[in-house]
């Protein structure tokens, strides 16, 4: 996988780079230093990234609601990302090379910025660039950075939003009236819970049905916020966050990926006409719950060849259900090629290995009982010291080895064979 010059480079890795800024203590010391917040305060200024002529365009998908570790409504706690990226960029990256994110946002830092440098006072900052230099680090640390592309999705201020909504089908996402009337529905219905957070703090989150895995807001305020309340402030940045997302992948003819589990998004998150990405995008592969992102990406790096071939095939597999499917729904779609093309691809290695090693494991007994022992061990573990004193293959189980070599050389060269490695890797 070649790696475009943008992938990986977001504004903060600057500043992190050059004052060694990634604990705590450091960033505190670092922003009492004129030189070091001088430089923090410039990148913030001078970082624009709506351009996207530098995207790469092939093999990238645009991370969407409940995807993107940045949206407003997802915790930043570094913990909850750490279980965000590995829970959930596998499914991307078993088959997309890059995705898009806007990553910690020069806008949302400029407010900030200017503000401590009016009051002199940092608490606010030196926090928010913790977590944020926490979750960078993080992915340099597993190597998702080099599949990461940093840039700002479309604008979110109301006539933006309002365009956007249009371009993409969601006008009656972000009517006021249909979300008050949404708010108190999910309120009178149970499905919102409230908890003190701390003083003067609140804890709200969706707990509705139609809204599982809804992640919550803390609300600093001294009276404890109504049900509704909290359900609508949750409603805006879960819609307002899927439309210019779908925006964003609609202007760079990219596929969205998103979580999100409210059929109420189901407008603007499905494609109008399938492609072969829109599906390789809602593909679920069981053998990557539970793996470790690091591995997955440690692994597409070793077995690349693999890797090119499954996900070739598994395109051709995609076009051809597309082709014969009468449905339009990308995640029946997705389902069909899971059933019929990949499932049974893996059972059929995992029966041929099976059988290979009940081959091989029988041939070493056998020979264990004539007398060629030592010749059998000499064969798995140290050929070339078997060789070098001279044991005639003939009366040691050598053909049998090479036999079963050849025959696991056949089965490495199957077109889902990336995705038996996965499997074996838990």
């Amino acid at each position: 996988m070649s790696k475009p010059p943008n992938v990986g480079q977001h504004w903060l890795f600057h500043w992190i780079d050059e004052y060694e800024a990634t604990s705590q203590t450091a960033i505190e010391n670092r922003l009492r230093n004129p030189n070091a917040f001088r430089r923090l305060a410039e990148l913030v200024e001078n970082h624009r990234t709506t351009d996207y002529s530098n995207v790469p365009l092939s093999n990238t998908a645009v991370a969407g609601p409940w995807l993107d570790p940045g949206a407003a409504f997802l915790c930043h706690g570094i913990s909850c990302r750490s279980k965000h990226l590995n829970l959930n960029f596998g499914r991307v990256l078993h088959y997309f090379d890059f995705v898009m994110i806007e990553g910690p946002s020069a806008d949302v830092y400029r407010n900030t910025v200017r503000a401590a440098l009016k009051t002199g006072q940092f608490d606010r900052l030196a926090l928010r660039l913790f977590e944020d230099i926490q979750f960078l680090q993080e992915t340099r640390r597993i190597g998702l950075d080099k599949h990461l592309v940093f840039a700002d999705k479309l604008c979110s201020c109301r006539p933006h939003l309002l365009e956007s909504a249009e371009e993409v089908g969601g006008q009656k996402l972000i009517d006021d009236d249909n979300l008050d009337q949404l708010a108190r529905q999910i309120g009178r219905e149970g499905g919102v819970k409230i908890r003190r957070h701390g003083p003067n703090e609140w804890f709200g989150v969706i707990t509705h049905p139609n809204f599982v895995g809804s992640s919550g807001h803390i609300f600093r305020q001294p009276v404890k916020p109504e049900r509704h309340e909290v359900a609508r402030w949750l409603l805006d940045r879960l819609v307002h966050s899927a439309i210019y997302d779908a925006a964003t992948a609609k202007r760079l003819g990219a596929p969205l990926v998103s979580l999100a589990p409210a059929p109420l998004l189901d407008p603007v998150n499905k494609p109008g006409k399938l492609s072969v990405d829109d599906v390789g995008a809602r593909i679920r592969i069981p053998s990557l719950e539970g793996l470790p992102l690091k591995d997955l990406i440690s692994l597409r790096d070793h077995e690349a060849d693999h890797f090119e071939k499954y996900r070739a095939v598994l395109r051709e597999a995609i076009a051809e259900t597309i082709e014969k499917s009468e449905t339009d729904s990308p995640e029946r779609v997705a389902e069909q090629v899971w059933q019929t093309k990949i499932k049974p691809a893996i059972a059929d290695i995992n029966r041929k290995m099976a059988a290979n090693q009940r081959s091989l494991t029988a041939k070493f007994v056998a020979a264990a009982t004539v007398g060629a022992v030592t010749g059998a061990v000499g064969a798995v573990t140290g050929l070339p010291w078997l060789v070098g004193v001279g044991l005639a293959a003939a009366s040691t189980p050598l053909p049998q080895y090479f036999k079963a070599r050849e025959e696991r050389q056949k089965i490495e060269v199957e077109d889902m064979y990336f995705l038996w490695k996965v499997a074996q890797h838990h």
